[in-house]
């Protein structure tokens, strides 16, 4: 008898605990989608600040200016600049809220704004210290083409001399 009114405590207890959890866990997605929300309108907001007063600027200041703020803020010149472009392609961010209503920062810096063109990084060659641009790719042990033909006739007069 007493087994089964501590099963049902337990049960009950069991439930109360889920829906505590339910709770808490409906409360948190609210305060992330509020966050998120905010982040996206103070990004923008941003992005119409520096959009509106480096067109003020000299071209060729614009970068120094961007690194600058960056610095001072805490930001990267590159968030920054994604800031702005945020702004000049949707300058009406409640009309984009309303064609994206559960879109996040992440979202639409992939999703939205151009992206940057990536090519192959450039490389040092280890072993000798040259320069190659991404159109050179390195061997796998991260030579560069000479020195890893070098290496190779290394190690088969090497090999060839231990094995004799």
């Amino acid at each position: 008898m007493t087994h089964r009114v501590k099963l049902v405590e337990v049960q009950v207890g069991v439930t109360s605990y889920v829906g505590v959890i339910r709770r808490i866990a409906e409360r948190v997605k609210e305060i992330i989608k509020a966050h998120e929300l905010d982040t996206l309108r103070a990004k923008h907001k941003v992005g119409e600040v520096i959009f509106r007063e480096l067109r003020k600027v000299p071209w060729g200041d614009r970068l120094r200016i961007l690194e600058n703020v960056a610095r001072e803020v805490g930001w990267s010149a590159r968030e920054l600049y994604r800031c702005a472009q945020f702004y000049e392609l949707y300058p009406d961010l409640d009309k984009f809220l309303g064609r994206n209503p559960n879109v996040t920062w992440r979202k639409v810096v992939m999703e939205y704004l151009p992206q940057e063109k990536r090519g192959p990084k450039p490389w040092t060659c280890p072993a000798c210290g040259s320069e190659y641009g991404g159109d050179v790719k390195p061997t796998t042990v991260k030579l560069c083409p000479f020195c890893w033909s070098e290496f190779l006739a290394w190690k088969q007069e090497h090999e060839g001399g231990v094995q004799e």
